[in-house]
């Protein structure tokens, strides 16, 4: 058995990350329904590494909503029971869970995971994410409007190929 997660620094005297980060009891309920499924899951499919990572997860979730669990900590939980594990692992396995629809939170700039609890928790991640994709679709509407003004239209990746038409409508959107 292993429990090594107290006593630990404290995030929620941070006031930028926890400004108007008051827990919700639907987002919460919803967040361990869709862990413990996965939990179940991924125990069927003999992945003891996301299963143990979802466990210790749920488990601080439980025990401290707001603590963003430290990559190390769980890194140094999943060691116990895996000759495999590393803070790359960790990563990878939260990305996978992140795929999969479990709402696992990491906050700009702090170091860890947790499961969401909160409205805000869910719109940190989006916007985390938005920094990524819109000066990716930035550089693709740059990009193809430059190849296409050098060849006068006739290479214009985006209008005369049928696999990017869905790029093409996301970028009409984008100023």
């Amino acid at each position: 058995m292993s429990v090594d997660f107290f006593p630990f620094q404290s995030t929620e005297d941070d006031p930028q990350l926890f400004k108007y980060n008051e827990l919700d009891p639907q987002i919460s309920e919803i967040t361990l329904r869709i862990a413990k499924e996965h939990l179940i899951i991924a125990r069927r499919k003999d992945n003891p590494e996301e299963a143990r990572m979802l466990e210790y997860l749920i488990l601080n979730h439980r025990v401290s909503p707001n603590r963003l669990v430290l990559t190390y900590d769980i890194t140094n939980y999943l060691s116990n029971f895996s000759n495999n594990a590393s803070d790359e692992r960790t990563r990878n396995i939260a990305r996978s869970l992140r795929y999969e629809g479990v709402f696992v939170i990491s906050h700009s700039g702090k170091s860890g995971y947790k499961l969401a609890n909160s409205y805000s928790d869910i719109t940190q991640q989006f916007e985390h994410y938005l920094k990524y994709v819109i000066p990716m679709l930035q550089k693709i509407k740059i990009l193809n409007s430059s190849i296409a003004e050098q060849t006068f239209n006739s290479i214009n990746i985006l209008e005369k190929d049928r696999a990017f038409q869905e790029l093409r409508q996301m970028l009409t959107g984008i100023k």
